[in-house]
């Protein structure tokens, strides 16, 4: 159900003031500051409140604003750094200014600018570590049957104590054991990989 401003001004504690010299009259109010806002059906109010607060408030509002304003900037091409937000006074400038991201067309059409495509690289990345593994896997299939289980075992993410229980063997010699096969496995790699 819709208010008017009449029955809200009746009651500032819960709706706010509808103007600022009902505000600053009110004997009832000790705080001298306020902040204005809109209410939900679109009336100016007033809410009083202690100077940090509103200095809090004030800070808030410039950064969300400054914010927008920063991302409705056009992206333009240095030389140095590739794309950068203008930072020239936008009511000087020619292009209209939008707010909308700029078009990977636009930039392609006129600046010859590709844009990387990062699915491509993160396709390559997960081809090349699957490579790698297999690549490693196939070097630890050459080790005997109960190094190779050591190995499997600590890549699951096993505890030495685990992998000497699953084994039957003692502690010690599941750690230095698999310390060596690391070891041997980083040679054979560096050797292979050349």
């Amino acid at each position: 159900m819709k208010l008017t401003k009449t029955e809200k001004n009746q009651n500032p504690k819960l709706y706010g003031y509808g103007s600022l010299e009902k505000l600053q009259s009110d004997p009832d109010n000790t705080l001298t500051h306020w902040i204005p806002y809109k209410d939900a059906d679109g009336d100016l109010r007033f809410i009083p409140c202690d100077e940090e607060y509103f200095h809090f408030h004030r800070n808030d509002v410039r950064n969300e604003r400054r914010r927008r304003d920063t991302e409705s900037r056009c992206l333009i091409p240095s030389e140095k750094f590739g794309l950068v937000k203008c930072r020239a006074d936008c009511s000087l400038c020619p292009k209209v200014r939008d707010g909308l991201p700029i078009s990977i067309d636009y930039m392609r059409e006129n600046y010859d600018f590709d844009f990387k495509d990062g699915s491509y690289e993160e396709h390559q990345e997960q081809l090349k570590e699957q490579e790698q593994s297999e690549f490693i896997w196939n070097l630890v299939s050459e080790f005997n049957e109960t190094d190779q289980l050591i190995l499997k075992y600590f890549n699951e993410g096993k505890t030495d104590a685990e992998i000497a229980t699953e084994l039957n063997k003692a502690r010690s010699t599941i750690q230095e054991r698999k310390t060596k096969l690391i070891k041997i496995l980083t040679e054979k790699y560096e050797k292979n990989k050349k």
